[in-house]
């Protein structure tokens, strides 16, 4: 390791640091995603002839940690915020930070999918919009990802979508784009202030929590396919006309409560 060649580099050097990670009190997910991170250099690598495929291939066969592995810190289960926790702290929040948290309830979208919306990725020809980010967790998979609007949410953003085409809907009072933890910050400071000198305590909530908000919510509507296509969610069966079924539930789905 260190200086020495990347050629060099072996899936023993790869386990030593996925262990210094460990040793560091990193979590499982966080170890398992910089060794991907290693083995995805690499294959680029070998696209670019920097390094032998055999070197890819040999840290590709590096398995990533299992849940219990000894050692290896398990981060808590993201879960669903209640609305009646949330809805104290929006009117304390500054205004478009109020409005970013409301479409993230309406929607589901993830945290950097509302920071990075932009006017040009919304089609707004029916009456459920569609946001398609050109940026989403699953892109590397080539798997579409679509964000449905409905009427609620189209209030919600309808004052952000007179920018230009690729200009961030939401930004800082600096006029630029939020980062992700630059949003989640600016509510975790607006309920510690809140909570200074009052009882019983606000709980703290997270951007992430928002979208499993939706997700209870549309659980509770019974049409799993339909959560699924709004979610983002997917499964390695689905085929290209079972998803155009899957949007056109969601699209219905959408119209009532988004």
């Amino acid at each position: 390791m260190g200086s020495s060649p990347a050629d060099e580099f072996t899936p023993d050097d790869l386990l030593k640091a996925r262990q210094i990670w460990i040793d560091r009190g990193c979590s499982r997910s966080y170890v398992n995603r910089c060794v991907q991170t290693i083995i995805r250099c690499f294959k680029w690598a070998v696209t670019k002839r920097r390094v032998p495929a055999q070197s890819w291939q040999e840290l590709a066969a590096v398995e990533p940690l299992r849940k219990g592995r000894p050692g290896a810190r398990e981060t808590p289960k993201v879960k669903s915020v209640p609305e009646e926790v949330v809805t104290p702290v929006l009117a304390f929040l500054p205004p478009t930070v109020a409005d970013m948290v409301r479409l993230q309830m309406l929607t589901g979208c993830r945290p950097n999918e509302v920071t990075r919306l932009t006017p040009g990725q919304i089609d707004r020809g029916g009456d459920v919009w569609k946001y398609t980010p050109e940026v989403h967790k699953c892109a590397w998979l080539e798997k579409p990802r679509t964000v449905f609007i409905g009427p609620q949410a189209q209030l919600v953003i309808a004052k952000y979508l007179f920018r230009d085409a690729d200009e961030p809907c939401f930004q800082t009072a600096q006029g630029k784009q939020f980062a992700r933890g630059g949003y989640r910050q600016v509510i975790r400071r607006t309920i510690e202030k809140l909570n200074i000198g009052i009882g019983p305590k606000l709980p703290h909530w997270t951007p992430n929590q928002l979208r499993h908000f939706k997700a209870t919510q549309l659980r509770e509507q019974q049409d799993l396919e339909a959560a699924r296509a709004i979610l983002g969610h997917s499964s390695e069966t689905t085929t290209l006309i079972y998803a155009e079924l899957k949007d056109q539930a969601a699209v219905e789905l959408t119209r009532n409560t988004g």
